[in-house]
């Protein structure tokens, strides 16, 4: 009885803190840089994630010239369900699909869009003892999102509608270390890639910018804990120099 309410009470603040917390793309949740599924099992569940990111902005096209900028708080999240399956006893695969939307406001300008995020990721285990694992994980992640922009020039107020389009890749390797039965530690350092494209359009006017993050290498760590025989829990803290996230991920294994 005790676990039944524990589990429900992870369950519920997960939900909450998807519903509540549902502002867009993000640095993702990693979890174990080792592979959890065996040969053959099957993983059904979902992943939040919460961060604050650094994105370069270089101008490409519009109707006049405009100057390349940063933006070092881009609030962003993501709420996907993930199917992951033991390929063999040390190797994994996954795929994600959720939704996701941006909004930033800083220097006189907000920015706000919501879309769709597809993802596939892989992860290995290639070396391991009685409690200590080591592997590495590649995952990528795609987003289209539509929405709005508005802001002040000089003064005068402009408004108008925004798209973006972003790749992200993750790549992570480190260890994963058992505590005690059902309880674990993992984390290590990890290559961070986004590209992406920003259009901004209104009545006779646009605008395109490339993006890409300020920063290519990180490090996370986090602790997994299990439910019962089939339900596991992640918690895990990501940072850059430029930027930070927070993700949680719950799975059904079997």
């Amino acid at each position: 009885m005790a676990m039944e309410k524990k589990t429900l009470t992870l369950v519920a603040v997960f939900l909450l803190a998807g519903l509540c917390c549902s502002e867009a793309f993000a640095l993702s949740p990693l979890g174990t840089p080792t592979a959890r599924l065996s040969h053959g099992k099957l993983a059904l569940g979902a992943e939040y994630s919460q961060s604050e990111l650094g994105i370069d902005f270089d101008f490409t096209s519009g109707t006049a010239p405009m100057a390349d900028f940063k933006k070092t708080k881009f609030e962003l999240d993501m709420l996907t369900g993930r199917i992951g399956y033991g390929l063999t006893d040390a190797w994994e695969g996954y795929i994600n699909i959720g939704e996701a939307d941006v909004d930033s406001s800083e220097d006189m300008e907000k920015h706000s869009a919501d879309g769709m995020v597809y993802g596939i990721g892989t992860k290995v285990t290639f070396h391991e003892n009685v409690k200590l694992k080591w592997g590495a994980l590649v995952q990528a992640k795609w987003a289209e999102l539509d929405g709005d922009a508005s802001g002040t020039s000089g003064g005068t107020p402009w408004a108008g509608d925004l798209e973006l389009d972003i790749m992200q890749l993750q790549v992570a390797v480190g260890p994963t270390y058992e505590l005690m039965d059902n309880v674990c530690i993992y984390g290590g350092p990890f290559w961070y890639y986004l590209d992406g494209e920003k259009r901004y359009y209104e009545p006779g006017w646009y605008e395109k910018y490339d993006m890409s993050n300020m920063s290519d290498f990180g490090g996370y760590i986090g602790g997994h804990v299990g439910l019962g025989d089939n339900l596991n829990f992640n918690i895990e803290y990501q940072l850059t120099s430029d930027d930070d996230a927070l993700g949680l991920n719950l799975l059904w294994m079997f």
